[in-house]
């Protein structure tokens, strides 16, 4: 289960690092406000600096979670999030990304949080990983906080929190791509536009600007 790839979000111009250590960082990097649900955007960087081969070699695969000759030994401490809502309601993420039951599967009330996963990259140096963090449905107006912990790499359990917003709002203001487009609760996967919002904006506000502020974009012509 993804955040719609058909739609446009309400993208929320909020960074930090979340966590850090000598090699080892966590980044938040973006959140976007779709029709049914909230992706959290992370970033998790790998940095070489003093390392000999071997150390490197050693910590690589724990970052990446990409093992030589089979999958994560079970004895690793692996990185794991978590979400505490408005209303005291607390998901956990399993760690393992798109094996989660569809959503018209899941009880009308019941949250829950996926790790979509990004792709990444880089070379022996510096490496970047991202993670989306899918917490479906919407959830109540508040802050959020975000809860991680990666033993194995050094990090300790951090708290960081999302300030609050109204985020029934901001859902009601993404919008398909095209009208035909499936309703909320379709539990489509992918990626797709944004809405960006200055940082200056009042869009957490209930008496924000309308969502027909801004122009829908146009369908490209598949013949072309």
């Amino acid at each position: 289960m993804r955040a719609p790839q058909d739609e446009v979000p309400v993208v929320l111009p909020l960074a930090a690092v979340l966590a850090q250590t000598e090699h080892v960082a966590l980044v938040l990097t973006d959140v976007r406000v779709h029709r049914e649900g909230v992706e959290l955007g992370v970033d998790r960087m790998l940095r070489r600096g003093e390392l000999d081969d071997e150390a490197w070699w050693a910590i690589e695969p724990r970052f990446s979670g990409h093992f030589r000759g089979g999958p994560m030994p079970s004895v690793v401490a692996p990185l794991r999030f978590g979400l505490e809502l408005a209303d005291g309601t607390r998901v956990v993420d399993e760690g393992v990304p798109h094996f989660r039951p569809p959503a018209e599967d899941l009880p009308h009330d019941a949250f829950t949080v996926a790790r979509t996963g990004g792709g990444g990259g880089g070379g022996e140096e510096f490496r970047a990983m991202r993670d989306g963090l899918w917490l479906y449905p919407v959830p109540p107006a508040g802050p959020i906080a975000l809860v991680l912990r990666w033993p194995d790499l050094g990090i300790a359990e951090t708290r960081f929190e999302i300030a609050a917003q109204d985020w029934p709002s901001l859902a009601s203001q993404a919008r398909p791509v095209w009208p035909d487009s499936p309703s909320p609760g379709s539990g489509l996967s992918g990626r797709g536009w944004a809405v960006m919002l200055p940082s200056d904006s009042p869009e957490a506000e209930p008496d924000g600007p309308s969502p027909a502020a801004t122009p829908e974009p146009e369908p490209r012509d598949s013949t072309s």
